[in-house]
């Protein structure tokens, strides 16, 4: 059975290489917890879908009074 077309591609693996077929597409990427939506520019030709998409969370510390 195929995948329907609304639901657009399927990223298995954030090993997976970009292809210049994909440029202007914008992709779901999985992150561990979310899928973050990723807008995939020529410049990103040649990397891996897991460069674009950080796993973990910044840290913000409180300033002191």
């Amino acid at each position: 059975m195929s995948r329907s077309l609304w639901k657009g591609p399927i990223f298995y693996k954030r090993s997976s290489t970009i292809i210049p077929d994909l440029i202007g597409k914008s992709l779901p990427i999985h992150d561990g917890k979310i899928k973050k939506s990723v807008l995939v520019s020529s410049l990103a030709v040649g990397l891996k879908f897991g460069e674009l998409v950080l796993t973990k969370k910044v840290p913000i510390f409180k300033k002191k009074k």
